[in-house]
């Protein structure tokens, strides 16, 4: 029961996120167009390349930490 809940929250985050995402990233690159904004693309790659790999290790450290508490629990 906890897996299919924990699987659903990190569902609806993930479709949060990619809803944020998906509109700011174009909202960005029409407001640089229109010459609203100075947006340096490759410091934004390098920063959402940095964050995602530190989400995506935060969250194996998360994985592992409560794998082997139910492992524990079990013994």
């Amino acid at each position: 029961m906890l897996g299919y809940l924990g699987g659903k929250a990190i569902k609806v985050v993930a479709k949060i996120a990619a809803i944020i995402i998906g509109l700011f990233i174009p909202g960005l690159a029409y407001l640089s167009y229109r010459g609203w904004v100075d947006v340096h693309w490759q410091t934004v790659e390098e920063q959402t390349q940095s964050a995602m790999y530190n989400a995506s290790h935060t969250v194996m450290q998360v994985l592992n930490y409560t794998a082997s508490k139910y492992a524990a629990s079990y013994v």
